[in-house]
Order: structure tokens, then C-alpha cells, then sequence
């Protein structure tokens, strides 16, 4: 049996036939798939829904998958983007990655991939969770304000911060 994870994941993709096998190869390890068909319909969902993953196509109609995970750092920086590209561009890759996003996916993808990085992903929203759990516990009274902010610092920044806890 396999383990669900508490965490949203939402998806967002033009193509209303692959949103819908996206989240239904997803069902078994997330207990949350939300999606939305473009990047305005994705923003709306991330200001009223707490989701730890967004899932991304690059080529959608009005913002782009590159714009829009821009936006979703900026106001986010907590959210892991997956980027999906049907072009193998390592220029585009490359940018994305610049953006922090935490993987990318090529299309056509295998479906047994997309599902192992979704769970990777998880995987790693678990351990920041616990992270963000355990330093708010123990940070120092007013080292930073929030989590949000603790993630706006710099790695270098964060570790300093950390040590400070020994």
C-alpha cells in the first residue's frame, strides 16, 4: 500500500484531457490535486488554498509556465514548481532552473517518471515542513519574522542562521 501525502499539488495545463490524467495518476499518493487550465485560474487557487507543489505546463495561452512560476516564487518561495516542456530546449531548462524550480519533466514524459518526481517532490515538502516545524521552535525571538521571510534569506544566510541554534 502506498503511503498519501497531506500536501496540495496543483496542476496547471491548457490541455483539459491531460489535467485530468495528471490528477487521476496522482490519486494514490496525494490525498489533494487541484487544477487549473491557465496561470490566472492557478493564481487564484494559490491565494486561497495552502499548495506545497505546483505542477506546470511551459506553453499556455496569456502567461507562460516560465512567468507564472516566477510569480509563484516571488510570492510563494515555499511552493516546489515542476515544470512539464515539450520542448527540449536546454536554454529553457536552464532558466527554470534559474528560477528555483525544483525539477523538470519533458513531454512526451512516462507516466511512472511523472509520478516519481511528484513523490520526490513530496518528499522534500515533508522535510521542509518539518524544518519550518522545528525552527520555529527553536529560532532565536525575533531572527526572523516569519517563514516566509527565513526562506527570502539566502542559503548562506539560513545556515548562519541554524548554527546560531547550536
Amino acid at each position: 500500500m502506498t503511503t498519501k501525502f497531506h500536501h496540495k499539488v496543483l496542476v496547471v495545463d491548457d490541455n483539459e484531457n491531460l489535467l485530468e490524467a495528471i490528477a487521476k495518476s496522482l490519486d494514490d499518493i496525494c490525498q489533494c490535486v487541484l487544477t487549473a487550465q491557465d496561470a490566472e485560474k492557478g493564481r487564484e487557487i494559490l491565494e486561497k488554498e495552502h499548495v506545497s507543489i505546483v505542477l506546470s505546463d511551459l506553453l499556455m495561452p496569456g502567461v507562460n509556465g516560465l512567468d507564472f512560476i516566477k510569480g509563484v516564487k516571488e510570492q510563494w518561495p515555499h511552493v516546489l514548481c515542476i515544470l512539464l516542456t515539450g520542448y527540449g530546449d536546454k536554454e529553457i531548462c536552464q532558466s527554470a532552473l534559474d528560477l528555483g524550480v525544483f525539477d523538470y519533466l519533458e513531454k512526451p514524459f512516462r507516466w511512472d517518471m511523472l509520478v516519481h518526481r511528484i513523490r520526490n517532490a513530496l518528499i522534500m515538502a515533508n522535510m521542509q515542513e518539518e524544518r519550518d516545524l522545528l525552527l520555529t521552535k527553536h529560532l532565536p525571538v525575533g531572527s526572523v519574522n516569519s517563514m516566509e521571510e527565513f526562506y527570502k534569506l539566502s542559503l548562506n544566510e539560513q545556515i548562519d542562521l541554524v548554527r546560531e541554534l547550536k
